[in-house]
Formats: structure tokens, sequence, C-alpha cells
């Protein structure tokens, strides 16, 4: 796993990192995106809860131990 910092902040950054999942071809995706103090969670078909808990759990993990690098 994973937890990959945009290029940069601006949209085509985010267009970038969208594109390049949509190439995974993943089965199911999470978008997580901030607005100032407000978060908003976007999100394909979830079709194991439990499956995507785990994985938050382990994005979590990863952000912490990055600590300050990631900023």
């Amino acid at each position: 796993m994973a937890v990959t910092k945009l290029p940069n902040k601006k949209k085509e950054g985010v267009i970038d990192i969208l594109d390049s999942a949509m190439e995974e071809d993943y089965d199911e995706v999470i978008v997580i995106g901030f607005k100032g103090t407000k978060y908003f969670i976007t999100n394909s078909e979830i079709t194991n809860g439990l499956k995507v808990i785990g994985a938050l759990t382990m994005a979590q993990y990863e952000l912490l131990k990055m600590g300050d690098e990631y900023e």
C-alpha cells in the first residue's frame, strides 16, 4: 500500500492522479477531498465495508509513519 502525494495542489495535479488511478483499473475507489476545514468523500460502489475500513486504517498508518515528511 502506498499513500501518494500529489505533484502539486493545482487542479492539474488532481487530474493527473485521478487519470493514473483510472489506468490502474481498480475495482473500488474512494476519493477524499478537502476545502478549507471541510472534507468530502466520494466513492464508487462499495462491496465490502470492512475491507474499506481496513484500507483506511492502513492509509492512516502510512500517513502517521511518514510524519512531517509528507507535508
